[in-house]
C-alpha cells in the first residue's frame, strides 16, 4: 500500500487502500470463526498481488498515456466520467446527475460510485487518481473472494476451499480484472452473493436481498441485474416445488409481474444483445486471420454452438496482447490472458470429459444441476451477444465449483492428472491448428 502510495504520489490513493484493507477485513467477521482465519489470509494474498498489479497497471497507463485516452477504451471512458461528476459539489448532486435522465446510459450505479470515490479525494486530499480508481475496482474483489469462499465451504473443508477458491482467483480471468477500471467486478460480487443465496435455505430475509441484489447490479449494467430473476425464479421454485397449487399460481403472478413492470426494458436487453452481435459480426469478418470470422460463416445452430465454444477460449491467440505490448509495465499484465485461457480450458475440458464420460453430473444434487442448468443458459445468451470473458466470468465461480466438487467425487489424482495433461496438450493442438490455418488460409 505504501509502495502503490509512493508509487503515485497520491494520499487519496494510501488512505483509499487502508479503507479497502480494513473493509475486507471487516467484511470476513461474515465468515463463520473457525474458518475466518483462513478467509484473512486468503484476502491479504489477493491484497497484496491485486495492489501490485493495479500499480503496474497504472504505470503503464502513465508511460503510455495517449494509447490509454483514446474513445473506444471503456476504462478512458469511465476515467473522464468520474473526473466529470468528482468536481460537483457534493455527493447529493452526484447522485442526480447520475441519475439525471440517464445520460450514462444504463451505469448509473457504478456512475455515482466511481463519481463518489474521485469526489471524496477532491474534498478531503489530493483529487482523483487514476491508481485509486483501480483500487476501487480491488475492493470488490477482494469482496467477492470472501464470498465465493463462504460458498466454497459449504462443499469442502477449509483446506480445500482456501486452495480451491486462492487457485481460481489468482489464475482465472476474474483476477485480470479486478484491478482496472471497469464495472465487471462489481457484477462478480453481486453474482457470488446471488449464488451464496440460492444454494442455500430458502428464507425470506434470502428474498429480499435478491430483489435488492437484482436492483443493484441493475444500476451497473441493466443486462446483468435483470437475469438475476432466473436466479429468485429458481428461488422460489425450491420453496414452492411441493406445493401443487401454490407453484403454479407463484410462478403466474411472478410473470406477470416481471413482464409488467420489465416489458420495454426485456426488449432493450434483447436489442442490445442483438446490437453487440452485430458488432462482434462486423469485428470478427474484419481480421482476415480471425477464428470467429470462419465461426460467423457456420449455418446456425453449429454456429451458436461453435460460438459457446469461442467464448470459453477467450482470448486466443491468448498471446496477441502481450505482443502488442509497448512497454515493461504492459508486459507485466499482458502475461495474465496467457496464464487465465489455459487455465480456463483446462476447467472446461474437465467438466466435458466428467461428465460425458464418468456421468459426474448424477452427483449433483438436483438444486445444483438445476443452477448449472441457469448458468449453461446465461452463457448461450451472452455468449451470442458479446462472447468476451468478462462479461460472462460473473458465472465462472459457480462453474469452477462444480469442476473442483466432480474433482473430489472422481476420487482418483491419477484420472485429474492424465485429464489435465490432456487438456493442455488439447489446448497445445488447437494453438499449432490455428498457425496451420492462419498459414494456408
Amino acid at each position: 500500500m505504501i509502495s502503490a502510495a509512493l508509487v503515485s504520489s497520491s494520499l487519496s490513493v494510501l488512505f483509499f487502500s487502508l479503507f479497502v484493507f480494513f473493509l475486507s477485513h471487516i467484511y470476513c467477521f461474515s465468515i463463520e470463526k473457525k474458518n475466518r482465519d483462513s478467509g484473512r489470509q486468503l484476502v491479504n494474498i489477493l491484497l497484496i498481488l491485486l495492489t501490485l498489479f493495479a500499480t503496474l497497471h497504472f504505470l503503464d497507463t502513465i508511460v503510455d498515456y495517449e494509447e490509454f485516452a483514446v474513445d473506444w477504451r471503456d476504462e478512458y471512458k469511465f476515467w473522464l466520467i468520474s473526473n466529470e461528476l468528482s468536481r460537483l459539489p457534493s455527493i447529493s448532486d452526484i447522485f442526480k446527475e447520475s441519475y439525471s435522465n440517464w445520460i450514462y446510459g444504463d451505469l448509473p450505479g457504478y456512475a455515482f460510485y466511481i463519481g463518489t470515490i474521485g469526489h471524496i479525494a477532491d474534498l478531503y486530499f489530493d483529487g482523483n487518481n487514476l491508481l485509486l480508481q483501480f483500487l476501487g475496482s480491488v475492493l470488490w474483489s477482494a469482496l467477492a473472494s470472501v464470498v465465493i469462499y463462504k460458498i466454497y465451504l459449504l462443499y469442502f473443508n477449509k483446506k480445500e476451499s482456501f486452495n480451491n477458491v486462492l487457485t481460481f482467483s489468482t489464475l482465472s480471468v476474474v483476477f485480470a480484472y479486478s484491478f482496472v477500471f471497469l464495472r465487471d467486478i462489481l457484477i462478480v460480487f453481486f453474482y457470488a452473493l446471488s449464488f451464496y443465496i440460492i444454494i442455500k435455505k430458502f428464507t425470506l430475509i434470502g428474498l429480499v436481498k435478491l430483489i435488492v441484489i437484482a436492483f443493484l447490479t441493475w444500476q451497473i449494467r441493466f443486462e446483468h441485474g435483470l437475469f438475476i430473476f432466473a436466479f429468485i425464479g429458481f428461488y422460489l421454485y425450491v420453496r414452492f416445488k411441493h406445493y401443487k397449487l401454490m407453484l403454479p399460481i407463484t410462478i403466474s403472478v411472478l410473470l406477470f409481474v416481471f413482464l409488467y413492470l420489465f416489458y420495454d426494458m426485456f426488449f432493450i436487453a434483447i436489442n442490445t444483445i442483438e446490437r453487440y452481435q452485430d458488432f462482434s459480426t462486423v469485428s470478427a469478418l474484419e481480421v482476415d486471420d480471425s477464428i470467429g470470422k470462419y465461426i460467423f460463416m457456420v449455418p446456425s445452430p453449429f454456429k451458436e454452438l461453435l460460438m459457446i465454444i469461442n467464448s470459453q477460449l477467450q482470448p486466443f491467440p491468448s498471446w496477441f496482447s502481450l505482443s502488442n505490448s509497448t512497454n515493461i509495465f504492459q508486459v507485466a499484465t499482458n502475461i495474465l490472458p496467457i496464464i487465465y485461457s489455459l487455465f480456463w480450458f483446462v476447467v472446461i475440458f474437465s467438466l466435458i470429459k466428467y461428465t460425458l464420460f464418468f456421468k459426474s453430473y448424477k452427483s449433483l444434487s438436483i438444486p445444483l444441476k438445476l443452477i448449472s442448468l441457469i448458468v449453461l443458459l446465461f452463457v448461450f445468451v451472452i455468449s451470442i451477444g458479446s462472447g468476451t470473458a468478462r462479461r460472462i466470468m460473473c458465472v465462472y465461480p459457480f462453474i469452477y465449483l462444480i469442476y473442483c466438487f466432480f474433482t473430489k467425487n472422481i476420487n482418483s489424482k491419477k484420472i485429474t492428472i492424465n485429464t489435465t495433461r490432456q487438456a493442455i496438450m488439447s489446448y497445445v493442438a488447437l494453438v499449432s491448428l490455428y498457425f496451420i490455418l492462419k498459414a494456408f488460409l
